[in-house]
C-alpha cells in the first residue's frame, strides 16, 4: 500500500463472534492485528436469525451499519 489506511475493517463474517469465538475468529484476529500496529480497526460479523425465517442472514444490514460507522 502506497499509504497506510485509516481505519482496518474486518467482515462481515457468518456468526456471532461472541464469548470464546473471539479466541479464534480470523474477522477479529485481522482487526486486532490492525489495531496492535496502530490502526483504528473493526470487525463485523453477523448472527444467524433463529426467527421465523429460520436460518436468515442480514448481510445487507450488517453491511449498511458498517458504512454508516465508517463513512
Amino acid at each position: 500500500m502506497p499509504e497506510p489506511p485509516h481505519v482496518v475493517v474486518s467482515g462481515i463474517n457468518l456468526g456471532g463472534n461472541l464469548g470464546n469465538d473471539v479466541l479464534y475468529s480470523g474477522t477479529v484476529a485481522a482487526a486486532m492485528e490492525g489495531a496492535m500496529f496502530g490502526f483504528r480497526a473493526l470487525a463485523f460479523s453477523v448472527a444467524v436469525d433463529y426467527g421465523e425465517e429460520r436460518g436468515q442472514v442480514y448481510f445487507e444490514t450488517a453491511a449498511a451499519f458498517a458504512q454508516k460507522l465508517v463513512p
